[in-house]
């Protein structure tokens, strides 16, 4: 058996094991709270809270330790914020289909993920796909995540005239929506690399204190039952037109997302083939684990931050995971005041990618800009994604600007247009 340093090639990547293990402990408490908040969003979708927490754990441990042996990779790959919430707010609530259905979604999608990731379909569709379009997609996601963290905190409430009102600020689930949002901005402004695990911590502590939290609801875990739940997915909406809508945005959405962060995370780009190929299993066994697809995280960057160059790092945070288990049965206490302020957050991390359109270029503004709101506004992917692309092609038209390299964008525009025209 190779010892490590030369498996993990520490010389060559100018590293050593003791940077691994700490940047693997770092990406950990990173995107620790994705344990937390990605089950309480698959719990919106119907799925048991417990078996969704069990699923996100299982499959994040599977992910990093798959990129970590097969890649080489310091990259981390859990359930994919912005993905999750089109799981659960847009495929089951908005398009009426069962969870076990979404499930399903999942799995084809992961295989048609995988056929672009073992082929170079994968190089020739995010060549095609502008970059406006792209960082457009990052930016309207963090909206549309952005508002469910303030409605679920209770801070911005339904309104009959105006469609929406600001939340009663003298609740105590407001109230404490508000203080988690101070101290997760504090924390991460400080630059903690737990700030969102101490968040939801403290949040959790000060809910429990004042008596708002049901301290008796942490039931002890049954791993026993997680196996009757694995491979839950269903294919019997297979022959619904929105099955199929819903496979073919998950898999754009899939895809970008980890091509677009694999491109900016990775130390050594020699590993982006085989850190895609890892991607894309791990995306397909999501379904079959019972959790929305997972993506190359951002957080992974507090790892390579810190030093983190080899697969050791991802294999240390998927083994962190595994710890996890022991600490799971709390996981009913927490509220959803201490999860809402991170999802507010991380819509401010995505919004980032704003500065990277050229809105002085109105030919690429005007469609970034109209896939963002259409995105906030309907709080739906797919249909900003849709108005996004659909009139970038116009644009391409009108310029009469026919390239060969434009014929991807052209059909990926079609294609939304005939599904805005089935729903």
């Amino acid at each position: 058996m190779k010892p490590l340093r030369t498996l993990f090639e520490f010389e060559k990547n100018n590293t050593t094991f003791q940077r691994e293990i700490t940047a693997g402990l770092t990406a950990f408490f990173t995107v620790a709270y994705i344990i937390v908040v990605n089950s309480s969003i698959l719990h919106d979708s119907g799925i048991n809270l417990q078996m969704a927490v069990l699923a996100t754990v299982f499959v994040s441990i599977f992910g990093c330790l798959l990129i970590g042996l097969y890649a080489n990779a310091p990259i981390v790959l859990v359930p994919g914020m912005g993905i999750n919430t089109y799981f659960t707010y847009t495929i089951v609530q908005n398009q009426g289909l069962s969870w076990q259905s979404a499930l399903g979604i999942v799995v084809i999608s992961g295989l048609i993920f995988m056929i672009i990731a073992f082929t170079s379909l994968g190089v020739k569709i995010t060549q095609a796909i502008p970059s406006s379009l792209k960082h457009a997609i990052s930016v309207g996601i963090g909206v549309l995540i952005t508002f469910i963290g303030l409605q679920k905190g209770g801070v911005v409430l339904v309104h009959p005239q105006t469609g929406l009102q600001l939340g009663n600020l003298s609740d105590p689930q407001v109230i404490l929506t508000l203080i988690g949002l101070l101290i997760a901005l504090t924390l991460f402004i400080l630059d903690l690399k737990a700030a969102f695990l101490l968040t939801i911590l403290s949040i959790t502590g000060l809910a429990a204190y004042i008596g708002i939290t049901n301290v008796s609801a942490s039931e002890s875990l049954q791993i026993s039952e997680y196996t009757s739940f694995f491979g839950s997915f269903s294919l019997k909406d297979i022959g619904k037109v929105d099955f199929w809508l819903a496979v073919f945005s998950l898999t754009l959405l899939s895809v970008f997302e980890h091509v677009g962060l694999l491109q900016g995370l990775l130390p050594n780009k020699d590993r982006f083939a085989r850190s895609l190929k890892a991607g894309s299993v791990t995306a397909m066994v999501s379904g079959l684990f019972g959790t929305s697809p997972t993506i190359s995280a951002a957080e992974s960057a507090a790892g390579t931050a810190v030093g983190g160059r080899t697969g050791l790092t991802a294999i240390t945070t998927g083994l962190a995971f595994a710890l996890t288990l022991l600490f799971l049965p709390f996981i009913n206490m927490i509220p959803n005041s201490a999860t809402s302020p991170i999802l507010v957050i991380v819509g401010a991390l995505m919004f980032q990618s704003v500065k990277e359109i050229p809105f002085h270029n109105l030919s690429e503004a005007i469609p970034a800009f109209l896939l963002i709101i259409f995105i906030g506004f309907t709080q739906s992917i797919p249909d900003g994604m849709a108005f996004g692309f659909i009139s970038y092609a116009i644009v391409r038209i009108v310029k009469k600007d026919f390239r060969k390299d434009n014929i991807v964008l052209f059909v990926i525009a079609g294609l939304f247009l005939i599904s805005l025209f089935l729903k």
